[in-house]
């Protein structure tokens, strides 16, 4: 069963003065205790789990906008009375055992996400996150790691939230691709409905025209100007599209299918991203 929340409390292990990890010690009721050591890639995973829940908070109007705020008022102002101490002797040297190795977001629906964290030591701690702490969850996060001069950190986490990369494609001579695929869990790609198609046209050293591309799935549509922004945000994620950052680009979103809860085959990405490549070109061809 679930372990509910009461309090938590946050902080930051480094390993030659670097991130190593965020600690996340978390007081249930009974007087139990679970201390959690996150790495970049689990505490990415977690976050994003809690972002999606907060953007669909964010889509309350009226009264029952008040009401989500009053009752996240409380719901905070009780956890800040259960805040569990950090002992030395957790945190140093902090027990590997106790490393978040994966994350998995059992249930999603309600009130209450229910997380589930397998260790290193080979124990899984599960979690209910009720919706109305996530707020202060994500905060005492963020503001441990701003805290500890990592802002990096807190602005490049914060940049891969709100979209999901499937595949990277580069456009080749004769027709050909090179692609690079990720593989994603199946209850991370249930947090996006729209898969989007982004293919990038640059200029070589040489003054041809090369072409790159990537499907993610967000919940942004393709004209907004959050997909504008995640097109320049991808570039950071993507060994294959790094290279494309700096450099002047045209850039053509197109959806491929919308509220599919699943992820495309590679054949359908690769005939999508082919589409919108062929377009740009003969576009390009008219100037």
């Amino acid at each position: 069963m679930a372990l509910a929340i009461s309090g938590v409390n946050t902080g930051i292990i480094r390993h030659e003065n670097n991130f190593a990890a965020l600690a996340l010690k978390i007081k249930h009721p009974k007087n139990k205790q679970s201390l959690l050591f996150f790495p970049l890639v689990p505490l990415k995973d977690f976050l994003l789990a809690l972002e999606h829940r907060l953007a669909l908070q964010g889509r309350s109007a009226g009264e029952a906008k008040e009401q989500q705020r009053k009752a996240i008022e409380a719901a905070s102002k009780k956890m800040h009375k259960h805040i569990p101490p950090f002992e030395e002797s957790e945190m140093q040297p902090a027990d590997v055992g106790l490393r978040v190795d994966k994350v998995t977001l059992l249930e999603n629906k309600g009130t209450d996400l229910i997380f589930a964290f397998q260790q290193h030591n080979g124990s899984t701690v599960e979690v209910a996150v009720n919706e109305h702490q996530i707020e202060l969850l994500v905060t005492a996060m963020i503001h441990a790691i701003n805290n500890a001069g990592l802002r990096d950190i807190a602005l490049s986490l914060s940049s891969l939230l709100d979209f999901l990369p499937l595949f990277d494609v580069e456009f080749k001579e004769g027709g050909n691709i090179e692609y690079d695929s990720y593989q994603q869990e199946v209850w991370k790609q249930t947090l996006f409905s729209q898969h989007q198609a982004l293919v990038y046209c640059y200029t070589d050293e040489n003054g041809e025209k090369q072409y790159s591309g990537t499907v993610i799935k967000t919940r942004n549509p393709a004209n907004s100007e959050e997909m504008a922004s995640i097109s320049r945000r991808v570039l950071d994620y993507s060994h294959r599209l790094n290279k494309l950052k700096g450099k002047p680009c045209q850039v053509s979103v197109r959806t491929l299918a919308s509220g599919v809860r699943g992820a495309l085959t590679l054949e359908q990405s690769m005939r999508g991203l082919h589409l919108v490549q062929q377009h740009m070109q003969q576009e390009s061809a008219k100037q």
